[in-house]
């Protein structure tokens, strides 16, 4: 798939035999480039984008939910962020 500039991007989710997941991988030329959860309430940190960020460190990683009013960096360096606020950035 390509996106409006010609990029070869794909979109994943990801999931391990220990049961982590995560809702969204954007790749672009097969690397990741970005982890989203979403979740419908605010709550800790995901357990999956937490170890994905761990292993990838660089790779922008973001949760985004429903019920949070701030727009937060974690120590992990995920972002937590309202998803009305993180549809608006994209437009």
């Amino acid at each position: 798939m390509e996106d409006s500039e010609g990029r070869a991007m794909e979109l994943r989710f990801y999931r391990d035999t220990t049961g982590r997941e995560v809702d969204f991988i954007i790749l672009e030329d097969g690397l990741p480039i970005q982890f989203i959860e979403c979740k419908t309430s605010q709550g800790r940190r995901h357990r999956g984008l937490s170890y994905l960020k761990g292993k990838y460190p660089k790779i922008q990683a973001i949760q985004i939910d429903t019920q949070t009013t701030t727009d937060t960096i974690s120590r992990e360096g995920i972002r937590l962020v309202n998803v009305t606020k993180f549809l608006g950035e994209l437009v």
